[in-house]
């Protein structure tokens, strides 16, 4: 019982890959069909285009994703208090002075 099951299994995986490859074909003769022969070749540039960008965003995302790892481990706890509270008395005075310009407009 747990063979025929198996089988089937198979069977049914190697007919989803037949399917799929199936469909790619379609697609690619929809393209020739659709944009004609000699925009294919732009079509596959512009795609190896949009990859490449897409692959250089992500290295740079993970190149910044690293060294925010790194300055953030490379700092002591007493470093990182003291940029948090410069960030606070920061804020602190933005707000004040965004509260003068209120009362003075007002």
């Amino acid at each position: 019982m747990l063979i025929i099951l198996l089988l089937k299994t198979i069977i049914l995986i190697r007919a989803l890959k037949a399917i799929r490859t199936i469909r790619t074909y379609v697609i690619v003769v929809a393209v020739v069909l659709l944009a004609g022969a000699s925009k294919i070749p732009e079509i596959f540039r512009s795609l190896g285009r949009a990859k490449g960008e897409f692959k250089k965003g992500e290295l740079e995302a993970e190149m910044e994703l690293k060294q925010m790892t790194q300055t953030n481990t490379g700092q002591s706890k007493e470093q990182k208090v003291e940029e948090l509270q410069k960030q606070i008395a920061e804020l602190q005075k933005q707000l004040e002075d965004l509260k003068k310009e209120d009362k003075t407009t007002s």
